[in-house]
């Protein structure tokens, strides 16, 4: 769930169901939001007004085999490479190609 707070009370401007609990999260300064899952597997999402939608999801045989602790965009990458952390012990860094909004 995405919340936005006026005044004292917060309201939900968005929500998605997925199919594991999400363990970490980042957002890139282009607004791409990564995810990482406590099954070890990696989505990018993004937000369009009220609704959330999947953009990628990293290949299975790529991801970690246990939970993600962390997830993190690189600094100056512009939402194109970051690094997972997991519970196996392994240390993941990423680079994705986003299809551009000409190709969506």
């Amino acid at each position: 769930k995405q919340w936005y707070q006026r005044r004292v009370r917060g309201s939900c401007s968005c929500s998605r169901g997925f199919d594991a609990a999400i363990t970490a999260i980042d957002i890139s300064v282009t607004g791409v939001i990564l995810l990482g899952f406590e099954t070890g597997e990696i989505s990018l999402v993004k937000r369009d007004n009220d609704q959330i939608s999947v953009l990628c999801s990293v290949e299975r045989a790529v991801c970690p085999t246990l939970t993600i602790n962390t997830v993190q965009w690189r600094p100056g990458s512009e939402g194109t490479e970051f690094a997972v952390c997991s519970e196996d012990n392994n240390l993941l860094l990423l680079r994705v190609l986003l299809p551009s909004k000409n190709e969506e």
